[in-house]
C-alpha cells in the first residue's frame, strides 16, 4: 500500500511517497527512489543536512524473531478456591490474608465475599461457594497461606 508523507530533513519538508518492497520500504520524490531499511529501533543514523542517501546503498536489516502478538485479555472469570473438601475454602494461590469480613457463626451466601487476600500486589476475593454457616476459620490476618490451604469452613445450612 503507497502512502503519501511529508518528511522534515533539516528545516526542508519534501512531499513524498513510501510503500513496502520485501524488506525495504521504497521512498520516491519526483523521479528519483530510494531504498531504505530499518537498522534498528533505538539506533539512528544522522544524515547530513538536506542530504539523501544513494539510492544503490542499503543496510541490511538485522535477523530478528517476530516479537508476540498480543491477544485480548481473556474475560475474569471467579476465582476457584482449588480442591477442597465440601464446604471448605481454599486459598486460591500463595498470599497474605489481608482482611477476613466474616466470624465463626456468621451466615452466609454463595458469592458473599468472606476473605480478602493480597498476591502478587493485587486483592483478590474468596467467596463462598454455598449458602451457609460459618463453622471454622483457620488463618488469621496478616497470615501467609499456600495454594489449596483451607482457610475456612462453611457447614451447609441443613448440617448446622
Amino acid at each position: 500500500m503507497k502512502r503519501q508523507l511529508t518528511l522534515r530533513i533539516g528545516d526542508e519538508e519534501f512531499s513524498v511517497v513510501a510503500y513496502r518492497d520485501g524488506d525495504s520500504i521504497v521512498i520516491e520524490r519526483d523521479t528519483e527512489k530510494y531504498s531504505v531499511q530499518l537498522v534498528s529501533e533505538s539506533f539512528v543514523i544522522p544524515a547530513a543536512e538536506g542530504a539523501a542517501a544513494p539510492a544503490t546503498k542499503t543496510v541490511p536489516a538485522p535477523r530478528t524473531t517476530p516479537a508476540p502478538s498480543r491477544s485480548a485479555p481473556a474475560p475474569k472469570k471467579p476465582v476457584q478456591t482449588g480442591p477442597a473438601l465440601a464446604g471448605t475454602l481454599a486459598a486460591p494461590m500463595a498470599g497474605v490474608i489481608k482482611e477476613i469480613l466474616v466470624a465463626a457463626g456468621d451466615s452466609v451466601n454463595a458469592g458473599d465475599r468472606v476473605i480478602v487476600m493480597e498476591a502478587m500486589k493485587m486483592d483478590i476475593d474468596v467467596v463462598a461457594h454455598d449458602p451457609g454457616t460459618v463453622a471454622e476459620i483457620s488463618v488469621a490476618a496478616g497470615e501467609n497461606v499456600t495454594e489449596g490451604q483451607q482457610l475456612l469452613r462453611v457447614e451447609s445450612g441443613s448440617e448446622a
